[in-house]
């Protein structure tokens, strides 16, 4: 039954995905709260995201998978694209019709997404970053339901902010976990994964000097550059489970949004 599961798009297997569903969201959420107060269609754009996520897993799922074996995807995309539908309609009704700007935008970045699935190479780099991409952008979607005048708003550059810095988090991710998992041994993967999370401690420090983030955000990348060099060369010696390299992100996704709560809270 387990196995019935993992395969036919009821579950995404990627247990990642949930810290980059989670911690956009929750930061937007913050930031909604820290603009005036929670607002109640919150709930159903959050069931929107989450069951989208799903109904777009089980469409890459059948995409890439052989003629024979399509069928077995397709009670889990009618159900996830007919409860993607309710919800979303349902934050419309709720936020405003602005809201249907943010899915004109989100609609060529999923289409390529898809595309890629139709070739085999949804776990193409290009495919993580566009999906991180996607990802990170929740930020502004949870705070400007409606993107008409969002870039005048006083509130957009500390909010682009924080989309900013999740990416660099969750970019860093694609990269690092590549590393340890489908290209583990390779010196190119590695360093990459090296070079991006150095790169990103470097902007988080520029942020810092000139006050745009908080100054405990350089520390963080650099930890997780430590991290991004530590393990990869353990691994060399002693091969690294993916649950162990999953619970590692776990704890950095808990502690991200850890410091961008403490950070709104101030």
């Amino acid at each position: 039954m387990a196995e019935r599961t993992r395969t036919t798009g009821w579950l995404p297997r990627q247990h990642g995905v949930w810290a980059m569903l989670v911690l956009p969201f929750a930061v937007g959420t913050a930031l909604v709260w820290q603009a005036g107060g929670l607002q109640v269609h919150l709930v159903p754009l959050f069931a929107t995201w989450v069951l989208g996520y799903c109904a777009f897993y089980a469409a890459s799922g059948l995409l890439k998978s052989p003629s024979a074996r399509r069928r077995r995807w397709l009670p889990a995309l009618a159900l996830y694209t007919l409860a993607t539908l309710g919800s979303g309609l349902a934050t419309v009704w709720l936020a405003g019709p602005g809201l249907w700007w943010w899915l004109a935008g989100y609609a060529l970045p999923l289409c390529c997404a898809l595309w890629l699935a139709a070739r085999r190479e949804e776990r193409h780099l290009a495919g993580g970053l566009l999906t991180v991409t996607l990802a990170a952008a929740m930020v502004l979607v949870v705070r400007f339901p409606d993107p008409v005048g969002m870039l005048t708003d006083p509130a957009f550059p500390a909010a682009a902010s924080w989309a900013i810095l999740l990416f660099g988090y969750l970019g860093g991710t694609v990269f690092h976990v590549k590393a340890m998992i489908r290209k583990r041994g390779q010196l190119g993967w590695r360093n990459a994964s090296i070079a991006w999370h150095a790169l990103w401690t470097v902007v988080a420090s520029a942020g810092a000097i000139t006050g745009q983030v908080e100054r405990w955000w350089p520390a963080f990348f650099l930890a997780a550059t430590v991290r991004a060099w530590l393990l990869p060369m353990v691994s060399d010696q002693r091969r690294i489970r993916p649950g162990v390299v999953g619970s590692v992100e776990v704890v950095l996704s808990v502690a991200t949004l850890g410091l961008a709560l403490a950070g709104l809270s101030r």
